[in-house]
């Protein structure tokens, strides 16, 4: 059927954006409607894997997450730790760090969620890190809610620091800035 199109389409290498696009509707499809639950995973987590730098991975790592979320925080949080490797280098690779201190955040494990935050700081830096001024905020967050004031303003200093002009009508702020300031 439409399924096994989709996987035939999506075995060329390198693959093409409709192919990674074929694979996640594949597997999304398997997951949803189909009711073949391990197989619409298992494609979920390929996109996620061997398409890191799609914007459909991220759409699967959410599908995939609200799946293990399902059977319990501990065990979606076990799932994360194991991705992150599997993941790294590759644009998903602080969107999962992010989950996992979100999720840790939710089980209140505060020294977690701040490693993790902590490490999208570090190995995401800005410009490239898409969730680098989200891990700062957070940061700034725990850094208060722990009376570490002076940590926190640090925090949003660093982030307040970077605001790059361009050439064109408009500058390169961030949306956290405001915030920050």
């Amino acid at each position: 059927g439409a399924g096994a199109w989709r996987d035939r389409s999506a075995a060329g290498r390198p693959a093409p954006r409709r192919t990674v696009r074929a694979r996640d509707d594949a597997s999304l499809r398997r997951l949803t409607q189909l009711h073949r639950r391990d197989a619409g995973l298992a494609g979920l987590e390929r996109v996620a894997t061997e398409h890191g730098d799609s914007g459909l991975a991220a759409r699967a790592l959410f599908h995939l997450l609200e799946v293990r979320r399902a059977s319990g925080e501990i065990e979606a949080l076990r799932w994360l730790r194991a991705l992150e490797p599997r993941v790294r280098g590759s644009d998903l690779h602080d969107d999962v760090l992010m989950a996992t201190a979100r999720l840790a955040l939710d089980m209140d494990d505060a020294s977690a969620a701040r490693a993790a935050f902590e490490r999208v700081v570090e190995e995401h830096p800005y410009p490239l890190g898409h969730r680098w001024d989200e891990a700062l905020l957070a940061l700034a967050r725990m850094d208060r809610e722990a009376g570490r004031f002076e940590d926190a303003i640090a925090r949003l200093r660093e982030l307040t620091l970077r605001h790059d002009t361009t050439s064109l009508v408009g500058s390169y702020t961030l949306p956290a800035f405001a915030q920050a300031q």
